[in-house]
């Protein structure tokens, strides 16, 4: 069933509802889907719950956890069918949202008003991310997640391939000149993205900076999962409330 004006929208990370349709498609996976399922799977206990909701809302999971045909239907499709496959259960399950915007044109913002009749509200970008991320994983947009010295450039951003020879190359830098990612020192995906940045001191249009933190955004969440009942990682400091 399509997700409903002024109804919940799922919001899990894009990470964890792909690699479990992947782990159906190619592993096998326990069924009825359950939260202990999940977690066995490789779901952290905190995004387990909102992972299964994902689920259910998308149509791949019916309301007592059994996968759905559209389920079924993307373990079996070829490889070459698959991206074709999960792009109509994208456009099934945000049909109204695709009444209203195409993310394949419109700017990040316009994606994110799409978003606001939907609960809970306080949650409306880990919405858009999940969305996004499932239009990119099903072919519908293209985020330019490749390595820098082969990702399509944003229009009208100018960009350059990373810098490398120690100390000469840092020379060659020089001052106000643009940071360029090493891939060497950063995962490509995120390199790849640090890279569309233009030169300091020149401009760029929102739907420019949107797309950039859009993309920005999907490659994190592509690699890194969000777990609030961890540690934080070392060598990242949160700023403690002050009250």
């Amino acid at each position: 069933m399509p997700i409903q004006e002024s109804g919940v929208a799922p919001y899990a990370p894009p990470s964890a509802v792909l690699n479990l349709i992947d782990r159906f498609r190619n592993h096998g996976l326990a069924a009825p889907f359950t939260l202990e399922v999940l977690q066995r799977a490789g779901v952290s206990e905190s995004l387990a719950p909102r992972t299964l909701q994902a689920l259910k809302l998308l149509g791949l999971v019916g309301e007592d956890g059994t996968p759905t045909e559209e389920l079924v239907d993307l373990s079996k499709a070829r490889s070459d069918e698959y991206q074709e496959r999960l792009a109509a259960v994208v456009r099934s399950a945000y049909a109204d949202v695709f009444s209203f915007v195409d993310p394949a044109t419109d700017p990040v913002e316009r994606v994110e008003d799409a978003f606001r009749s939907y609960n809970p509200k306080s949650l409306r970008g880990r919405m858009v991310t999940l969305f996004l991320g499932l239009c990119r994983a099903a072919g519908i947009v293209d985020v330019p997640l490749r390595r820098a010295d082969s990702s399509r450039p944003t229009p009208g951003v100018r960009t350059t391939k990373p810098l490398t020879g120690g100390k000469s190359a840092q020379r060659r830098l020089g001052r106000g000149a643009p940071a360029r990612a090493q891939v060497g020192a950063v995962p490509p995906a995120i390199a790849g993205v640090i890279n569309q940045l233009p030169e300091p001191g020149t401009t760029w249009t929102t739907r420019q900076r949107g797309k950039f933190v859009a993309a920005f955004g999907a490659a994190l969440d592509l690699l890194y999962e969000i777990d609030d009942t961890v540690p934080p990682v070392t060598g990242l400091k949160e700023k403690e409330d002050e009250s």
